[in-house]
C-alpha cells in the first residue's frame, strides 16, 4: 500500500506526550492510563522502557514499547520482555502502521536476545492480535474480565496474553487433569515445548493451606466485581507437583475457572515452573470477546468451553 511507504519509526521523545495521549483518547475510555500526557511522559523518561512511535509525514500515528513484564507472575522474571501500549490512530489503521511498530520493536527484541517475550490485546477487537502475528507470539492465557471497560463494550474488558520463546527447556513433568489436557497439548506444542503430561496422581502435599488462601481470594474478588464489574487478580497454580490436580479441582469446586497456562514462570527460588491460569471471573457475555482467526480463536474456544466442564 502506498501510505506503508510514508511510515516512518522512531524512539518517542518527552514532547511527543500530548500526541501519543491523543491517540489513545480516541481508542480507549478516559480511565486508561494512556490517555493522560503525564502517563506517558513518565514512560517515556523511564530508563527501563524504549517507547517508539509511528510517523506518517511527520504526524505520529502510532506508539508501541518494549519494557519488563508487568503481570502478576513476572515478579521474577529477569529474561522477559513485553511489547505494550501499542495503538494507531483510528484513521490510519488498516494501512500497516501496526505492523511496521511490532516489525521495528522485533529488530530490537532480537537484538536484546530475551528468553521470553510476552504482549497481552484487548478482545474487544482483534486488530492489535492481526498486526502482532509478525512477531510470531502463541496464545497462552485469556484474562477474562480484567479491566474497566476501556473500550466502551458495555462490560469488563478481556485481554489474550500471547507469548514466544527462545530458550531451550524440554523434560518438564506436568499434572493436569484429563479435562484440561487439550488445552495443554496446544499451547506446548504451539510453543515448541515437550512435556511429561500425568492426568492421575496420588497428592503429594497437605492442600489445606491452599484452601485457605483461595477462600480470601474468592472474598477479595467477589468485592472488586461487586464494586468495579471487574477482577485483575489470579490464582497461579504449580504443576510440578502431583496435588497440582487436587488444587485445580478444588478452584473449580469453588467457582473459578481455567484460564490458561504460562509455562517456564521463574520463581522467587530461581527456578521455573509451568503454572496454571485460574480465575473467578465476572458475568459477562463472551460474545464481546473477539479474537482473530486460527489459533488464537482455537484457544480462546478450548478457553470458554472449558468453563462449562
Amino acid at each position: 500500500m502506498e501510505e506503508e511507504k510514508q511510515i516512518k519509526i522512531r524512539r518517542a521523545k518527552p514532547e511527543d506526550a500530548e500526541e501519543i495521549a491523543d491517540i489513545f483518547s480516541n481508542l480507549y475510555a478516559k480511565e486508561h492510563g494512556y490517555t493522560n500526557p503525564e502517563v506517558v511522559k513518565k514512560d517515556i523518561e523511564n530508563p527501563h522502557i524504549s517507547p517508539f512511535v509511528a510517523l506518517d509525514n511527520k504526524e505520529i500515528v502510532g506508539h508501541g514499547q518494549l519494557r519488563p513484564p508487568e503481570y502478576d507472575f513476572s515478579h521474577y522474571e529477569n529474561k522477559g520482555l513485553e511489547l505494550a501500549r501499542l495503538g494507531v490512530r483510528t484513521k490510519n489503521q488498516n494501512k500497516g502502521v501496526g505492523k511496521s511498530l511490532v516489525a521495528a520493536l522485533k529488530d530490537i527484541c532480537s537484538l536484546e536476545n530475551p528468553g521470553y517475550i510476552f504482549a497481552d490485546f484487548n478482545t474487544a477487537t482483534d486488530y492489535s492480535q492481526r498486526a502482532m502475528k509478525v512477531i510470531g507470539l502463541k496464545p497462552t492465557v485469556l484474562f477474562i474480565g480484567q479491566t474497566p471497560d476501556f473500550t466502551s463494550i458495555k462490560q469488563a474488558n478481556s485481554f489474550l496474553l500471547g507469548m514466544k520463546i527462545t530458550e531451550d527447556t524440554d523434560g518438564f513433568v506436568v499434572y493436569i487433569p484429563q479435562e484440561h489436557k487439550r488445552l495443554a497439548d496446544l499451547i506446548y506444542s504451539s510453543l515448541g515445548l515437550k512435556r511429561e503430561i500425568r492426568k492421575k496422581a496420588s497428592a503429594d502435599l497437605d492442600i489445606s493451606k491452599f484452601e485457605e488462601g483461595l477462600e480470601r481470594y474468592i472474598r477479595l474478588s467477589k468485592k472488586s466485581i461487586k464494586n468495579k464489574n471487574y477482577n485483575q487478580n489470579h490464582v497461579f497454580i504449580n504443576l510440578s507437583y502431583p496435588s497440582a490436580i487436587d488444587q485445580i479441582r478444588y478452584a473449580k469446586s469453588r467457582g473459578l475457572v481455567v484460564e490458561g497456562l504460562v509455562p517456564l514462570v521463574r520463581h522467587e527460588d530461581g527456578q521455573r515452573y509451568d503454572v496454571l491460569v485460574m480465575g473467578y471471573i465476572p458475568h459477562l457475555n463472551l460474545n464481546y470477546i473477539k479474537t482473530s482467526k486460527g489459533q488464537n480463536e482455537k484457544f480462546a474456544d478450548i478457553i470458554m468451553e472449558g468453563m462449562y466442564k
